[in-house]
Formats: C-alpha cells, sequence, structure tokens
C-alpha cells in the first residue's frame, strides 16, 4: 500500500448478480484517487484502496448509494470479560455498569455481583481495553 492510501472493507448490499458488483467496480474505480476495488457478490462485501488526500471516502459512498445500492462500514465491537473483585453489594456493580455504560463507544455493560465478573461490549475505534479497565477499577 502507497503513502496516504487507506485499506477498507465496507458492506454493500442490494446486488442482485454479478453486473451489479461489475457495475460498483467500474464505477469506483474510475473515481479520481481510487486505487483498487473489489466487489465480492457472494458476501456482499467490497474492498477499496485509495488515496486518501485524493479521494474522499463519503464522495465513493455516495456514489455507491447514487447507483441504488446501500452501503456502510461494518461495526467493529470487541468484547472484554473480567474479573471484577471487591464489590460487596448490588449498588456497586450497579456503579460500575454506570461507569462503564457512560463511556464513549462502550455498546453494553453488565457486571455480575455473584460470579465477580462484567461483560463489556465496546468500539476500540472509540475506548481502549486499557481506558475501560482504568475506569472500572
Amino acid at each position: 500500500m502507497r503513502m496516504g492510501s487507506e485499506a477498507k472493507r465496507l458492506t454493500v448490499g442490494g446486488m442482485h448478480c454479478a453486473s451489479c458488483s461489475s457495475r460498483i467496480e467500474k464505477v469506483v474505480g474510475g473515481m479520481p484517487g481510487v486505487e483498487a476495488v473489489s466487489v465480492n457478490l457472494a458476501t456482499g462485501e467490497m474492498d477499496l484502496r485509495y488515496d486518501a488526500g485524493g479521494a474522499k471516502l463519503d464522495e465513493i459512498l455516495g456514489r455507491v448509494r447514487d447507483m441504488g445500492f446501500s452501503v456502510e462500514e461494518p461495526a467493529t465491537e470487541t468484547v472484554l470479560e473480567l474479573r471484577i473483585g471487591g464489590m460487596h453489594c448490588a449498588a456497586c456493580s450497579s456503579r460500575i455498569e454506570r461507569i462503564a455504560a457512560g463511556m464513549d463507544g462502550v455498546k453494553e455493560a453488565a457486571v455480575n455481583l455473584g460470579a465477580e465478573s462484567g461483560r463489556f461490549v465496546f468500539d476500540p475505534s472509540k475506548v481502549s481495553q486499557r481506558a475501560l479497565r482504568q475506569a472500572i477499577h
């Protein structure tokens, strides 16, 4: 990959045949700044490599949508399961859930007082495991 290039795997919906995927490849591949594009009809995924200085992802996505297809970046989420000691009551576990759930990027926070554990679902592009651990300990 060249310096300044970005690679994305996107989810494309609404394709019905090989002509659909070929059409997307032809149109997107002809856009300025797009270095490579490959659309897989079977998986509904588009692999895209583009020069971030010469092409804007929003414009590329807009072009695909203008063709009548849906396109989006797949959601990224990570699950973190932790042992959490030192909780004495339901208020302790509720407090930890509230703190974690209030963090940007945390999608789910569930703490089990009896098992002394917690399960947290989060977007690692918005919050790190380290920051999450520090906030709840």
